[in-house]
């Protein structure tokens, strides 16, 4: 097969690849040569993880006891909905004042396993609009 590169022809060689393979042993490996290996091995393993200092992991301390919020939050509907008079009470309403995005996911997380409990209802009309709570009309079980 030919090329014509800069107007002369020039011939194509196919190459073929060959394997690498590893060299013969002269000696049979034995079971203390493979000992040996490991351990140097794991020697080198050990000297990368000396390097590598563990930082302390620091718990961290319990700021919310999930049952007490959970009957806070319930008692505060109760509260609204019989000092309004209203069957519902909106979501920032029960919030603290001046709440931040942490007092706002503790009051959410207990109206989530409220509502799964099947104690108070939750209505949104749209997606960003204002919460409405109500309790659940078949409610037999107060806390």
């Amino acid at each position: 097969m030919f090329e014509l590169i800069e107007g002369r022809p020039r011939e194509k060689h196919e190459y073929t690849l060959i394997p690498r393979n590893p060299q013969p042993r002269n000696r049979k490996v034995s079971i203390n040569d493979l000992v040996q290996a490991l351990q140097r091995a794991l020697a080198s393993k050990k000297r990368v993880l000396q390097k590598i200092k563990p930082e302390k992991y620091i718990m961290p301390k319990r700021g919310l006891d999930i049952m007490e919020a959970i009957e806070d939050v319930y008692h505060k509907i109760g509260y609204y909905s019989k000092k309004d008079e209203a069957k519902s009470v909106t979501f920032s309403r029960l919030l603290p004042p001046k709440a931040g995005k942490l007092e706002k996911a503790f009051t959410f997380m207990p109206l989530l396993q409220l509502e799964n409990h099947q104690k108070i209802d939750m209505n949104q009309k749209e997606a960003f609009d204002e919460i409405h709570v109500s309790m659940a009309s078949n409610s037999k079980s107060k806390k």
